[in-house]
């Protein structure tokens, strides 16, 4: 879909989406769980008519097929598992939040994760440097990690991981 973001814009969504792919990445290999969290690749397209100009570009990323689940926000949102019927994948998002904290040292949390299944699509980054994905409207910066903190409920992913930031320290 065409939203009038510029090539700036894109290039910093791009930017996002492999950072968050590279924190999968580490904490695939820490749990070794089955399918692994990962986030669609994207692509960013500029008309001809309009190279070195504004506007004119395009967001593309792959259709993902079957339900598509939000799993937090960058506000105070988290998906609260349902007794009946408990999301596996649930825990794992939210640990993923957790892990992105503190693995960049306070720096980072990846958060608004959303997908289908195990394959998640646009997340934001809160981030400590107010520089830093500053093009992003969703990085709320160091209240995006207050927001997540004081719903965020450690389960038994965060405490196999070792995990100690809470909702106190912040």
């Amino acid at each position: 879909k065409e939203d009038g973001k510029t090539l700036a814009h894109l290039a910093e969504d791009m930017r996002i989406q492999a950072l968050c792919k590279a924190f999968a990445l580490e904490f695939n290999g820490l749990l070794k769980i089955e399918p692994p969290i990962d986030f669609i690749v994207t692509t960013c397209l500029q008309s001809k008519s309009k190279v070195g100009s504004e506007g004119g570009c395009l967001s593309l990323e792959p259709y993902i097929e079957g339900e598509y689940i939000k799993y937090n926000n960058n506000s105070m949102f988290v998906k609260e598992d349902s007794p009946d019927d408990p999301d596996p994948f649930n825990q794992i998002a939210q640990a993923f939040s957790h892990f992105t904290f503190e693995r960049s040292w306070g720096h980072f949390l990846v958060n608004d994760l959303q997908g289908v299944g195990h394959l998640l699509t646009d997340p934001a980054i809160q981030t400590r440097d107010p520089e830093r994905f500053k093009l992003a409207d969703t990085n709320l910066n160091e209240e995006g990690f207050k927001f997540f903190f004081t719903t965020h409920e450690c389960n038994p992913i965060c405490q196999k991981l070792g995990l100690k930031s809470n909702r106190q320290m912040l």
